[in-house]
């Protein structure tokens, strides 16, 4: 349903690095995060609620509205937040 940054990520290595990381496995808790913080419980009604706003905040990307690809657009970019 949205889009978020996968690629150009850094995550922490078990060598107590930093290491270049890219995938969905990334992008995912993005926008978990996001829809969290428009939460206080688990309930249908909030969670509906909090999956319309954080598609407001989504910046639109290719055909106009929600699309296949994109779902309702890129969200955790930092720039809507």
């Amino acid at each position: 349903m949205f889009a978020a940054a996968g690629a150009g990520i850094k995550a922490a290595t078990i060598e107590h690095a930093f290491a270049d990381v890219r995938g969905t496995s990334f992008a995912a808790p993005t926008v978990a995060e996001l829809l969290a913080e428009f939460m206080t419980a688990p309930d249908k009604t909030m969670a509906d609620a909090a999956l319309d706003a954080l598609a407001k905040q989504a910046i639109d990307l290719g055909p106009p509205g929600r699309d296949f690809t994109y779902g309702f657009g890129l969200v955790g970019s930092g720039s809507q937040n």
